[in-house]
């Protein structure tokens, strides 16, 4: 049996969609294949101002079109402007258990999400009010 490499799809917000742009405009800075050699398939499918509602309005077809083995979440972000942390991460679970259970993706990595700083004054503090046990 041949060796089948990992499909991964990294799915987010517009920090998605920039790296995607960089790795195809810039070559000398980054590349779509992340220098794997093969040994995985990496697909990038950002949005521009995702939030948890737009996703979950969204068909979720490309995700099992791209026939992914794993699956990068990289969203939350633009929530915490309107949305308590608290319910940005009970959403985020909520999907996980989604990709794992009902799209059988073996496995889901969360990355943290980050407050934009700034233009978000609730954010400026976010990290320092989060004590986790």
């Amino acid at each position: 049996m041949a060796f089948e490499p990992p499909k991964i799809l990294v799915l987010g917000h517009s920090f998605v969609r920039r790296l995607q742009e960089e790795c195809v405009n810039a070559r000398m800075r980054a590349s779509l294949d992340f220098h794997l050699q093969g040994t995985a398939k990496v697909h990038l499918y950002g949005l521009g101002g995702l939030t948890m509602s737009k996703l979950r309005q969204r068909d979720l077809s490309f995700v099992s079109s791209f026939a992914s083995n794993i699956v990068i979440l990289e969203i939350g972000t633009n929530d915490l402007a309107v949305v308590q942390p608290e319910v940005v991460g009970s959403v985020i679970e909520e999907l996980v258990h989604f990709l794992r259970e009902d799209m059988s993706i073996r496995v889901v990595g969360v990355c943290e999400v980050i407050p934009h700083g700034q233009s978000y004054p609730r954010a400026v503090n976010f990290n320092q009010s989060c004590l986790c046990a």
